[in-house]
């Protein structure tokens, strides 16, 4: 056995149920997501059990092709890039999209996701004791909101950060991530939590005229292809690097500094969080507001079906046109005596046991309602007024001062927004009881009248009914019930009704985001990019990574011959620089076995100082595919110059770094039917594995890095 194999098969050769273009690991659990070559999402278990499937043509909009993935930090939300330049999150426990960002870029399908995280040491608060003050977060008082139950709809809502979470329990260590994304046109957004988008810097990376995009092709049988942009960070997320292939096929390095993820506390991360639970509830009542309309919308239509019935029934005794149902009911109603359409109405088409399910489906209908604006809705809001004073209150009191600084002002918006909710909820709440009420009377007055036209004696005493009731049934909300008013965006000729709950929800939606207007001017301001940096005149023919600690470092190999695999570091000064600045040093790795050099099929940093590659012979007799592993430590950087203007550092490495000779200090060979040419890893320092997957998309096996297998044996062309 080969003394350097220090890394064990998990799972040996297993088939996806479909073929993958694109494949992602989780960071923290041992999930695969992977896009499939019909353009849908799907995620799977390392064992091989897929959990769900994300079909693409089941997302509400035309969103275009997949063309980039990447993790949350925390393993709970996917962000999916499409080819028309949206973004969609999606949650992960469901498998359902849960918000959506639009980039307003026509022709710019997005290139890259990159979503890092950046630690605050922050202060322990304290556990709650009888009789001590009260933390500073005030909202653990509340009741946890309630999942909702979709009753009538298939969606799902913004779930995630909507309760207490652990950055209030007292966690010492609290995390701010942020999504960058950058798109074929070069524009680069910046997004916090991926909720709140800080402006857009158009044309900031690497512009493509459409002409350029529209004849790249989104899935190629090069799996490579699909990733356009590669990006790193430095830990403090404050220097971000995008290496990516131009227009004219020139790979180019860009390093952006973001000035204020590097000088700000970790207030900033407290308003953020803030910030994200805010956004988290507001689709959380607009969520409870469609289940209100679904509901709604069947008790109205059974309502609608019985009166088109009946007046069907006038028609066929030939008095539609000058009557309609709300009089014969209101005639029925003071004498007792039904006229021959309203008797055909009542025996014929509504029946007694249609009036049983008219009354269960609207009393089923009142009760969710009542439910969902009381124990959601109006709680949410209880949540939502806590969040948005504690959201003042860390503006008004903070202790520094910078451009992510949020204006009181702006506040104001949302908390005047939430007041008119809080009004028409209550509001709604009032005309629902009287509704019910009225309804409950309508319908003891019918039963009675069913028993005397049907001539039935029944020996148990009627219930008694208010007269009242039924005429404030029959002429207010009989034909037009006034909860229309606040569950249905009606246009009429003169406005659009102004007390729909789902119109007040958009308002306090449109008033939370405008909240980050003014200081995502600020900070699109305080972003400092060089100017980019050519590395090779034809970067399409190569694999490429970028990683950034204290220095940045490319790696690049060719994709169709046998060459060295090449590294170039570059050091730099961090901060104000407008033109690029730094030392460029570089080696060249060897890639050969027993004299035959070899191809890299796929490489990729695992870690700061761990390289991954992928090696090949490319030969259809005697295949031969390696797994090897390398420390960038243990190579020796020989400095090449400075880095000056017009000067591709790619081949300046080429032509004069030294060539080593690699120290591998794990690898594994594939000698037989399983030839694999694609990478992804996790990442996580605790638990490195990862996956490789053959040529045909769907064949992979799981690796783990650091599990020794000295009881593994060869077989099955492992060695």
């Amino acid at each position: 056995m080969n003394s350097l194999q220090q890394f064990s098969l998990i799972e040996k050769e297993k088939k996806f149920s479909e073929a993958a273009v694109l494949i992602e690991w989780c960071p923290t659990m041992d999930l695969i997501a992977l896009v499939t070559n019909t353009n849908d999402l799907l995620l799977y278990r390392y064992r091989g059990q897929r959990v769900w499937a994300l079909r693409t043509r089941e997302i509400k909009g035309n969103v275009g092709q997949i063309t980039t993935i990447s993790w949350k930090p925390d393993g709970q939300v996917l962000a999916i890039g499409f080819s028309t330049g949206s973004i969609s999150l999606c949650n992960v426990q469901e498998g359902k999209i849960v918000h959506s960002l639009s980039l307003n870029t026509p022709f710019s399908p997005i290139r890259c996701l990159a979503w890092n995280e950046q630690m605050f040491q922050t202060e322990r608060i304290p556990p709650i004791k009888p009789g001590s003050n009260p933390p500073e977060s005030v909202i653990g008082y509340l009741p946890e909101l309630p999942k909702l139950l979709n009753i009538r709809t298939t969606g799902t809502f913004y779930h995630f950060n909507t309760n207490q979470s652990k950055e209030d329990s007292g966690e010492l260590d609290s995390l701010l991530n942020v999504l960058l994304v950058v798109d074929a046109g070069g524009n680069l957004v910046i997004c916090l939590d991926g909720t709140y988008m800080l402006g857009i810097l158009e044309k900031y990376i690497f512009p493509m005229p459409h002409e350029v995009i529209s004849n790249l092709p989104l899935f190629s049988p090069n799996i490579q292809n699909i990733y356009f942009v590669k990006h790193a960070c430095s830990p403090d997320q404050s220097l971000q690097a995008i290496l990516a292939v131009d227009d004219s096929s020139s790979l180019r390095l860009s390093y952006q500094h973001i000035a204020f993820l590097d000088d700000t506390p970790s207030q900033l991360l407290r308003i953020t969080k803030i910030s994200t639970r805010i956004t988290g509830i507001v689709a959380y009542i607009r969520e409870a507001v469609k289940n209100m309309q679904a509901e709604w919308k069947v008790a109205f239509d059974l309502t609608q079906k019985h009166i088109k019935q009946f007046q069907s029934s006038l028609i066929a005794h030939r008095v539609g046109d000058s009557v309609t149902p709300t009089p014969e009911l209101f005639q029925l109603l003071l004498t007792g005596i039904p006229s021959a359409p309203t008797r055909d109405w009542l025996l014929t088409d509504l029946t007694e046991r249609g009036l049983k399910a008219w009354e269960k489906t609207l009393n089923t209908a009142y009760d969710h309602l009542r439910n969902l604006t009381h124990d959601n809705i109006l709680l949410a809001c209880d949540h939502l007024s806590v969040l948005l004073s504690e959201l003042k209150g860390a503006v008004k009191w903070a202790n520094y001062k910078n451009d992510f600084t949020l204006g009181i002002d702006t506040i104001d918006g949302p908390i005047s927004a939430l007041k008119e909710l809080y009004h028409e909820s209550h509001k709604f709440l009032l005309e629902l009881n009287k509704e019910v009420e009225a309804f409950r009377n309508f319908t003891i007055w019918l039963r009675i009248v069913f028993d005397d036209v049907q001539q039935i004696e029944n020996s148990e005493i009627a219930p008694e009914f208010n007269p009242s009731e039924v005429v404030s049934y029959l002429r207010d909300r009989f034909n037009d019930s006034p909860l229309d008013l606040f569950l249905c965006q009606k246009t009429t000729e003169n406005a659009v009704v102004e007390s729909s709950l789902s119109e007040l929800v958009s308002k306090l939606s449109a008033s939370c985001q405008a909240i980050y207007e003014v200081p995502a001017k600020n900070v699109c301001q305080r972003i400092s990019s060089t100017e980019s940096i050519d590395i090779l005149s034809r970067g399409g023919d190569y694999h490429f990574d970028v990683r950034v600690w204290e220095n940045i470092i490319v790696a690049f190999s060719s994709r169709t011959e046998k060459t060295c695999l090449y590294l170039v570091k570059i050091e730099f000064p961090r901060k104000g620089l407008e033109k690029p600045e730094g030392i460029v040093s570089g080696v060249a790795i060897d890639l050969r076995k027993d004299e035959e050099r070899l191809q890299t099929q796929d490489f990729c940093f695992e870690d700061i100082e761990t390289l991954l590659i992928l090696l090949s012979n490319c030969k259809d007799t005697d295949p031969y595919t390696m797994l090897s592993c390398v420390t960038l430590d243990d190579f020796n950087f020989i400095p090449l110059g400075p880095l000056r203007d017009n000067t591709r550092i790619g081949e300046l490495v080429m032509n004069n770094a030294p060539i080593v000779s690699p120290s591998w200090n794990r690898k594994r060979e594939f000698v037989k039917s399983f030839q694999p040419c694609k990478l992804a890893v996790n990442g996580n320092v605790g638990r490195r594995i990862g996956c490789m997957l053959a040529q045909d998309g769907q064949t992979h096996v799981i690796f783990d890095l650091d599990a020794d297998d000295e009881e593994e044996i060869n077989n099955q062309g492992y060695t």
